[in-house]
């Protein structure tokens, strides 16, 4: 016997069920009185004659295999002594038929090309019956590269440009409007200043007095104007309102009065 992975079969005679895997490509490679070994691309398949028997309503296998003609390749197989198991149709698309001893054969159509030749095909999930094999999914189409060809300047871009432009000359005109102003001078003497650009207790002193002598002379001058009399009347009858209050309290009290 081969040690290649091989599928047994029991079968009641292997010369019946012997040419319907021959219409799948199997390529028979032994055989012995109650024993035919066949081989397609590497699958031994190795029918032995028993009494065994599998019902076509369950048990045995289920071998799943892509064809390039679905059509042609079920009407072979069903005149090599294969017949259709549950109207023919799998759950997805194919073709489920039962080899002569009732085996279940799952036919496959072939793969949709693709546009993109560099795309890869994802297989799909198992189905119910437990086969791994199932119709790719459509790979999704890559995105166009990106346009290398410079970008064109919209007329919002080219009007936010302008505007920079025109505040950036304004900006730059009016620091030199500023830079062409005179430096203020100081109204104070020359010598108020110490040469570390310190006021000197002298010029501080006289700057003092000077500011109190304008002080009072403007108190002087105050009180000597019409507002200032009338202010100076105010306050001496609000003072002898006073003294006549202080009076009568001090009357009250059974005190005598002071002039």
């Amino acid at each position: 016997m081969s040690q290649t992975p091989t599928l047994t079969v029991e079968t009641p005679d292997p010369g019946v069920i012997a040419p319907f895997y021959a219409a799948l490509g199997f390529i028979e490679v032994d055989r012995d009185t109650d024993r035919i070994e066949l081989d397609r691309g590497g699958l031994r398949l190795s029918l032995l004659g028993g009494s065994a028997h599998h019902s076509p309503s369950g048990g045995g296998f289920e071998l799943t295999m892509q064809v390039d003609d679905l059509d042609a390749m079920r009407a072979a197989l069903l005149a090599a002594g294969g017949s259709e198991y549950d109207g023919g149709r799998s759950a997805w698309s194919g073709t489920l038929l039962l080899d002569p001893v009732g085996n279940r054969i799952r036919l496959l159509a072939p793969a949709v090309a693709t546009p993109t030749p560099s795309s890869a095909a994802t297989p799909s999930a198992p189905d119910a019956e437990g086969s791994t094999s199932g119709p790719p999914t459509a790979p999704t189409a890559p995105s166009p590269p990106p346009s290398t060809s410079p970008a064109k300047a919209t007329p919002q871009a080219s009007a936010s440009s302008t505007l920079a432009a025109g505040a950036s000359a304004l900006w730059n005109a009016a620091d030199a409007a500023i830079d062409r102003l005179p430096t203020p001078q100081s109204s104070l003497p020359a010598d108020y200043y110490s040469e570390d650009g310190v006021p000197t207790f002298d010029a501080v002193a006289e700057r003092i007095h000077k500011q109190a002598a304008t002080a009072d002379g403007d108190a002087v001058l105050d009180a000597e104007s019409p507002r200032g009399r009338d202010e100076a009347q105010d306050l001496d009858r609000l003072k002898q309102a006073g003294k006549d209050r202080l009076d009568q309290l001090r009357k009250g009290f059974g005190r005598p009065g002071s002039s």
